[in-house]
């Protein structure tokens, strides 16, 4: 825990997005909506499964689930951040839920463009429950802590965004599709998630960036 601590500390350090390229020259950037710190929260839904050690696996489940995220973007290209998020789902004859602490990391294959690959690894705790509890036997599990790791694709959509003005930031409405795997001693939790998020990238002040005089 003392390791994940010092890695959150160190990831959310701002990294110089518009650092130095030598310590005479400052290195600017072009305006962008995906620029700077951001904050987000949403909702999500999908489909789980779990298994457990003794009893085999516990079916599918449905569920939802929210997140609250933040960091920055170092550059371009590459983001770190964490991210908080829990949930739950059911079927006919288990319930079960999660939570986690995570560090985010996020990569955007094509700088400039809204489209970004993110995953993340973090301390997470899973509780499952008979949906009858007077069908409860000895042999039930209730629950169990792991690493849960996140992997996906996630795209802004920047509605009141303008290029032509040269804006760094924005709102942004963020759709995403991402699998998780939360494997535990005894359980094992497994599914995938969509949902859509509000952002707001911070983005830059104008001298940091590249942009024409006139612009100012």
């Amino acid at each position: 825990m003392r390791t994940f601590l010092v890695l959150s500390v160190a990831m959310l350090v701002p990294t110089g997005a518009w650092a130095q390229e030598d310590t005479q020259e400052l290195r600017l950037l072009k305006p962008a909506a995906r620029q700077g710190f951001y904050v987000a929260g949403g909702l999500r839904n999908g489909a789980l499964t779990i298994s457990d050690e003794n009893l085999g696996g516990l079916g599918f489940m449905t569920g939802f689930g929210f997140a609250a995220r933040g960091g920055q973007m170092a550059n371009d290209w590459i983001g770190f951040g964490l991210a908080i998020n829990a949930g739950g789902g059911g079927n006919d004859v288990w319930g079960g839920g999660w939570g986690a602490l995570s560090l985010e990391l996020m990569l955007t294959p094509l700088p400039g463009e809204d489209f970004a690959i993110r995953g993340s690894v973090g301390v997470g705790g899973m509780g499952v429950a008979r949906a009858k509890p007077e069908e409860e036997t000895e042999k039930d599990p209730s629950g169990t802590a792991g690493a849960l790791y996140t992997l996906g694709v996630s795209y802004d959509l920047f509605p009141w965004y303008e290029k032509d003005k040269y804006e760094s930031g924005g709102f942004a409405f963020t759709g995403f599709l991402e699998g998780m795997l939360l494997p535990g001693d005894g359980l094992i939790a497994g599914g995938v998630m969509i949902g859509l998020e509000v952002t707001y990238w911070f983005g830059f002040n104008k001298n940091k960036l590249d942009i024409p005089p006139e612009a100012y």
